[in-house]
C-alpha cells in the first residue's frame, strides 16, 4: 500500500487498511463535533465508583545480567514511582468529563497511604474510605527493565478478605445513604476480597444504572467470573476473561456475548476488549454486534487501559449513545491509555478531543 493511502495522526502514526476502513465509513455518521458534543454532555452525570484501591509501584532497574554465583538475573535499581491504580484511576478517568465522581473503597488501617492517594485524585473526586483492619492497602509492585519497559516480575502485598464487621458497614451505608443519588454506579471488581456475596446482592439488587467488570488478573484468575453478577445494564470486560467466565477456551467470541447476555438476563449492553484486535459492543435489546478495530499503533503499557474504557464507556452507555459510538469513542480512550506509563496519568478530555478532531477530519 502507498504511504500516500494511509492514514496519520499527530498520536500514533500510520494505520492498517482495517482501521482506514472503518474511520472512512465511521466519518460518514459522525463528525468530531458530533462526538464531542456528545461526550461533554457526560459532564452533569452523576456517578459513584465502587471497588478496590490498588496502588501501582514500579521499580525501574537496569538488568546486569545472570548472577556468576546463581541461576537468578541480577540488576542495578534506577528509581521507582507510585501511582494510584484500581477504582481510583478509574474514578480519575471519568473526573475529566463528569463534574463530581463518588467513590467508596477500602484502605488498610496500617499502611493506608491515604494522604499520597488524596494527593493524587483529582479534585472533583471525593472518596468514602473504609479501612481494612488488618494489613495494608493493596500494592502491586513491577519491576521493569528501565531501558525497554518490560517488567520482570511482580509482588502482591494484600489481604483478599473483607471481614464480617467491615462488609457490613459498607453494606449498611451503600443502603441508607448513597444509593439514590446517582444516574451510573461504577463496580471494578479486581477479585481481591472487597466486593463479596453479600455487597454484590446488595447492588445487583438496586434500581440503579448498573456498569460491571470482574477482572481476572495473577492473584484473582478463575476466582472472579462476570456471572457472579447476576444483573447490570452494561457489562464490560476482556476477551480473556469471558472465555474464561465459561470455562471455555475455543468458543466463538460472539456466541459466549450472546451466552453471557442470556445467563445474566441482559437486555442492557456488554463490552469485550480484544486488545489489537479492537472491540465488540453488543446491544442485547436488539441483538445487534458493532466491531471497532483498534486506534493505535504505539504501546508503552497496557496495564490501566482496560480501566480507561470501562469508565468512560460506562458513562457513554448510561447516557444511552449510540452502540456503534460507544465503540469508537472507548478504543480512542483505550488508545490514550496504552500510551501511559501505567496509571501514570488519567485520560484528559482536551486530549482526547484531539485524538477524535484527527482521526475524523
Amino acid at each position: 500500500m502507498a504511504l500516500s493511502q494511509k492514514i496519520k495522526t499527530p498520536y500514533f502514526g500510520i494505520y492498517p487498511e482495517s482501521a482506514q476502513n472503518f474511520l472512512k465509513s465511521f466519518r460518514k455518521l459522525y463528525s468530531a463535533n458530533d462526538v464531542i458534543s456528545r461526550l461533554n454532555s457526560l459532564k452533569g452525570l452523576r456517578v459513584l465508583a465502587i471497588g478496590e484501591t490498588i496502588l501501582d509501584e514500579y521499580h525501574f532497574v537496569k538488568v546486569m545480567g545472570k548472577s556468576p554465583k546463581g541461576t537468578h538475573i541480577a540488576t542495578e535499581f534506577i528509581n521507582q514511582e507510585k501511582y494510584t491504580g484500581g477504582v481510583l484511576a478509574c474514578a480519575n478517568h471519568l473526573a475529566a468529563f463528569c463534574d463530581r465522581v463518588d467513590v467508596i473503597t477500602a484502605l488498610g488501617k496500617r499502611g493506608s497511604f491515604e494522604r499520597f492517594i488524596r494527593k493524587n485524585l483529582k479534585p472533583n473526586v471525593v472518596p468514602r474510605f473504609f479501612y481494612y483492619p488488618e494489613g495494608c492497602t493493596i500494592i502491586k509492585r513491577r519491576y521493569v527493565d528501565y531501558t525497554y519497559l518490560n517488567k520482570l516480575f511482580e509482588i502482591y502485598f494484600f489481604k483478599d478478605d473483607l471481614s464480617i464487621a467491615l462488609e457490613e458497614e459498607v453494606g449498611n451505608y451503600l443502603v441508607a445513604d448513597v444509593i439514590a443519588e446517582y444516574d451510573l454506579i461504577l463496580i471494578a471488581d479486581y477479585g481481591h476480597g472487597f466486593l463479596t456475596p453479600k455487597l454484590i446482592e446488595v447492588l445487583c439488587g438496586l434500581s440503579s444504572f448498573l456498569a460491571i467488570n470482574a477482572q481476572s488478573n495473577t492473584a484473582s484468575i478463575g476466582y472472579n467470573p462476570i456471572t457472579k453478577y447476576k444483573r447490570a445494564n452494561y457489562f464490560c470486560l476482556g476477551e480473556p476473561e469471558l472465555h474464561l467466565a465459561f470455562q471455555d477456551k475455543h468458543a466463538d467470541i460472539h456466541k459466549l456475548i450472546k451466552l453471557l447476555a442470556q445467563q445474566v438476563s441482559s437486555k442492557g449492553v456488554i463490552s469485550v476488549t480484544l486488545g489489537p484486535k479492537g472491540s465488540i459492543v453488543y446491544d442485547a435489546e436488539k441483538e445487534l454486534f458493532y466491531s471497532t478495530p483498534a486506534l493505535s499503533e504505539k504501546v508503552v503499557d497496557t496495564i490501566g487501559a482496560g480501566d480507561a474504557f470501562l469508565s468512560i464507556t460506562s458513562a457513554c452507555v448510561a447516557r444511552e449513545f449510540p452502540k456503534d459510538l460507544v465503540g469508537f469513542i472507548g478504543n480512542t480512550v483505550g488508545s490514550l491509555a496504552i500510551a501511559i506509563l501505567g496509571n501514570k496519568a488519567s485520560v484528559q478530555a482536551e486530549q482526547l478531543y484531539k485524538f477524535i478532531t484527527a482521526l475524523l477530519k
